[in-house]
């Protein structure tokens, strides 16, 4: 009896050290789980679409995911402000369609148009924050844990792991744009920053093409033409067409403001001369990826990569200007804008953040 007793005894002490052993493996992984997710939805809020933005990302990942405890010690994470792809915190790009989250160097694909992710040359597609580590004890990380009641097991550590991925950015869908189109090389200066509240000249001369007219339609695009691109300038109040990020558009150059037509319908949007431009009505304008600016002629179609909101300051036809607001001496046609920063959008976001954020920041990994 003594022996089976002793037996029984070992059998029971085995079985509760695993039990005691899974549960506690199971409730650190729990922990080291809220933290990362917390860290990464912190993160992800700073994401703004300037290279500070993606700095500023690492940080709070860091200060949010430290708050938490693992046991009684505090959550270790690096905050790799190298965004290394293999680093605790990373920046990058969401990919909802694939499911796929992508980093420094590596190219995505929204619609037709390829991107290289840069923190520098491409910020505002910076949409989401990785977080990922395991208690090896490396660096900050914390150490391996305890494996209670070792007399049962072979063991004497375990590790814990886990990684969340958060989205933020800006709006992948908009209903009120107006048919001009900017390239996403115009709204970031070469430090990485977003041109907020910078008055900028879009010329339309047979020397340089820099603005872009379209009819807003979609799926599929068309050709704009005069009386198309006319009638769409109502769109900013009608908000009779609804544009996705990933689908094209047909796009024109901007001779054709010379038409009345479209030259009334962009004079009716602009800005009251002497208006504070922080304090000027404001539109949003679909965005497209031309590459390195000046971007080549627009005369075929680009797929839509994101949205900014901006307040029309000039519009001229050929001539002299003739508002204190367009460029003195220039006789070509011109639009000139002011790209508005901090406004929020009622759409789902994920997409490029251009200054004009979305409302929703979830976990999606």
């Amino acid at each position: 009896m003594a022996i089976i007793a002793a037996m029984m005894l070992i059998v029971v002490g085995a079985f509760l050290a695993l039990v005691l052993n899974v549960g506690h493996k199971m409730a650190a992984k729990a922990q080291v789980q809220a933290a990362y997710d917390a860290a990464a939805l912190a993160g992800v809020r700073s994401l703004n679409g300037s290279t500070s933005g993606i700095a500023k990302a690492h940080q709070t990942a860091l200060t949010y995911g430290t708050r938490h405890a693992l046991d009684r010690d505090a959550i270790g994470l690096d905050a790799n402000l190298g965004n290394g792809a293999s680093g605790d915190v990373v920046a990058g790009y969401w990919n909802a369609a694939s499911k796929q989250f992508f980093s420094d160097g590596q190219t995505i694909n929204i619609g037709t148009t390829s991107v290289i992710l840069n923190q520098v040359t491409t910020p505002e597609y910076y949409n989401a924050v990785k977080v990922q580590a395991v208690t090896d004890g490396l660096g900050a990380h914390n150490a391996p844990m305890d494996v209670w009641f070792k007399a049962f097991v072979t063991e004497s550590t375990f590790r814990v792991g886990a990684s969340a991925v958060a989205v933020g950015g800006g709006p992948c869908s908009e209903g009120c744009a107006i048919p001009l189109v900017i390239p996403s090389c115009a709204l970031v200066d070469g430090s990485g920053n977003l041109r907020c509240n910078q008055p900028q000249g879009f010329f339309a001369p047979s020397t340089i093409d820099t603005v872009g007219l379209t009819d807003l339609n979609q799926s599929p695009a068309t050709n704009p033409n005069t009386g198309t691109v006319a009638a769409a300038t109502s769109n900013g109040t009608t908000c009779s067409h609804n544009l996705r990020v990933g689908s094209e558009l047909g796009i024109q150059n901007g001779s054709n403001i010379n038409s009345k037509a479209i030259y009334d319908g962009f004079r009716a949007l602009m800005c009251p001369v002497g208006t504070p431009v922080a304090s000027c009505p404001t539109y949003t304008v679909p965005v497209v990826d031309m590459g390195a600016c000046p971007p080549p002629n627009y005369n075929q179609p680009r797929a839509v990569v994101g949205f900014v909101r901006v307040a029309v300051l000039c519009v001229k036809r050929n001539g002299p200007p003739d508002l204190p607001d367009c460029d003195p001496g220039f006789d070509d046609v011109e639009i000139k804008f002011a790209m508005s920063c901090g406004g929020t959008s009622g759409a789902g976001g994920g997409c490029a953040s251009l200054g004009y954020g979305a409302t929703t920041f979830r976990l999606v990994q």
